[in-house]
């Protein structure tokens, strides 16, 4: 649904240095009108600076000379994104240039992608779409956690999913351990043994007691988040790759 290959006609030759480098127009995202232009990738974008300066104080600082024809304001000083292929980005401009008004349907991969950079780029709202759009997709507890923790996500949308997994009767195995990580992990684990005093099948399965229900297990991973500080996201790092100076990339 989303454009991820430019038409080759409209390729423009831009300077790279000391040499020369084939850039196209993403024709899709090149908008007549646009007043803020972007490369990502070894595409250049057009669209309009309103949907980016009105939410996001980095993009507000990044195009603060878009408008008295400095940096970001042509192709020659097009502002180059770097954390985001052009497949995300195009993603990212459809929540703005959504054809069909209110209506936002996408799988999870690409709203993970709009996640992702709504996370980095500070863009709130567009994040809480994001969120909202993945509540209403099925998705596995651990990888939703893990998503929703990776990008910071407000703790209270992980909840009903860490109960999911202390109420469930096998607790988690090596690749769902290794994909939450430690800390969640341990918490997880902690959660299940406060709720259950001993395996209750010779199996292993640890079904909860009959007078513990799904209300227990929010209450007790709850005392148990607020108990352990929560360590750095995998993707923390790249937030403070971000431009703070006037002529960085956006990293």
């Amino acid at each position: 649904m989303f454009p991820s290959t430019p038409n080759e006609a409209s390729g423009i030759t831009s300077p790279n240095g000391s040499t020369f480098k084939r850039m196209q127009r993403m024709d899709e995202f090149f908008i007549s009108g646009g007043d803020a232009h972007f490369v990502v990738g070894e595409y250049y974008y057009r669209v309009h600076s309103y949907f980016f300066v009105r939410e996001s104080p980095k993009f507000q600082q990044a195009l603060a000379q878009c408008y008295t024809g400095g940096r970001g304001s042509s192709v020659t000083t097009a502002i180059k994104l770097t954390i985001a292929t052009p497949e995300e980005f195009n993603k990212f401009l459809w929540v703005f240039y959504n054809p069909i008004h209110g209506v936002y349907k996408a799988p999870v991969s690409d709203w993970t992608d709009i996640l992702k950079l709504a996370h980095l780029w500070e863009f709130p709202e567009i994040k809480a779409l994001a969120v909202r759009e993945l509540q209403a997709l099925d998705m596995p507890a651990v990888d939703r956690i893990s998503l929703y923790e990776k990008f910071g996500v407000d703790q209270a949308f992980c909840l009903p999913f860490y109960s999911e997994l202390c109420s469930r009767d096998y607790p988690l195995d090596h690749e769902e351990s290794m994909k939450l990580g430690f800390r969640t992990t341990f918490i997880i684990f902690r959660a299940r043994e406060a709720l259950r005093s001993r395996p209750t099948s010779m199996d292993g399965r640890s079904p909860l007691p009959p007078n513990v229900d799904n209300d227990d297990a929010v209450r007790t991973i709850g005392n148990l988040l607020a108990e352990s500080p929560a360590t750095a996201t995998n993707g923390a790092h790249l937030a403070n790759g971000l431009p703070s100076r006037p002529g960085s990339p956006f990293l």
